[in-house]
């Protein structure tokens, strides 16, 4: 099973959500984005923004984390993936996705939590094994010293 990476994510969340739990809808580029939200990050990457309604604060930039030209690919690979049928159409001279989603894109959702539960249990356990193993070797330096 193949994961997803970041900005997949990001584009198949605001599609769940459009969706809105329907089998089928019919959405455009423009509504994709915008459903994406901004994110902050520090001033000194020298990031390039992506979005005209970027703000430059003192620390920080808060900007959205892809650019409106890069959904196109990321709907077709996330179509190959599975997560949904997609089929193109025109409204307006403006092309539009209509997008009927399979079992794999129904259960996005869930996948997701499963997929931050399983991060934070790898993350307690590593946190529980080194401060396990530091009081073994603290009781071993007592007892042998």
């Amino acid at each position: 099973m193949a994961t997803i990476n970041r900005k997949e994510r990001l584009v198949m969340r605001a599609i769940y959500d459009l969706a809105q739990g329907k089998d089928s809808a019919l959405l455009s580029d423009e509504q994709i984005y915008s459903k994406i939200k901004p994110k902050n990050y520090i001033k000194f990457f020298k990031k390039k923004t992506n979005s005209q309604d970027a703000q430059a604060g003192k620390f920080l930039i808060k900007d959205k984390p892809i650019t409106q030209d890069s959904i196109k690919d990321i709907v077709y690979v996330l179509s190959y993936a599975g997560y949904f049928e997609l089929t193109t159409a025109m409204d307006k001279d403006k092309p539009v996705y209509v997008i009927d989603m399979t079992d794999k894109g129904k259960n996005f959702l869930r996948d997701e939590r499963d997929r931050k539960k399983n991060i934070y249990l790898l993350i307690s356990r590593t946190v529980a094994l080194a401060v396990l193993s530091f009081l073994v070797t603290m009781i071993l330096k007592a007892i042998l010293s």
